[in-house]
């Protein structure tokens, strides 16, 4: 009787694994779209893409403004042809809204503050050092 106790609890555990690998393998992936603002106007996204979280689809997102934003300074743009990513759901809830001033490098920041607070456009002068 001893011997069949063991093996039943054995085989629990085997279960509990199994179920546990087939649980955290095979997570559902949510939809998540990604609308492009510029100034007035969405372009939305109407196929949308899976993520596991939100903050994978906000990593995505960031990836993608950089991508729009180094695009239009290869090309020679006057200025950046998007302002933001909103990140929807299915539902349409708004879950993320990413200002393209967000994924700016953080040096490209400070260098721009640089050049605005000198205002003849060198960051090398004294106020560049003034990063309060």
């Amino acid at each position: 009787m001893d011997r069949i106790a063991e093996d039943d609890v054995s085989g629990c555990r085997r279960n509990r694994s199994v179920l546990r690998a087939l649980l955290t393998s095979e997570r559902l992936m949510a939809r998540y779209f990604f609308h492009i603002k510029g100034g007035a106007s969405l372009i939305e996204d109407e196929e949308g893409s899976e993520h596991e979280t939100v903050e994978d689809a906000r990593t995505a997102a960031v990836k993608s403004l950089r991508e729009i934003l180094a695009a239009c300074v290869k090309s020679g743009a006057d200025g950046p042809v998007v302002d933001a990513i909103l990140v929807t759901d299915e539902s349409g809830q708004e879950l993320v809204f990413l200002p393209l001033a967000e994924v700016l490098p953080r040096w490209f920041q400070v260098r721009m503050r640089a050049i605005n607070w000198s205002g003849d456009g060198d960051a090398s002068g004294s106020d560049a050092q003034n990063d309060g």
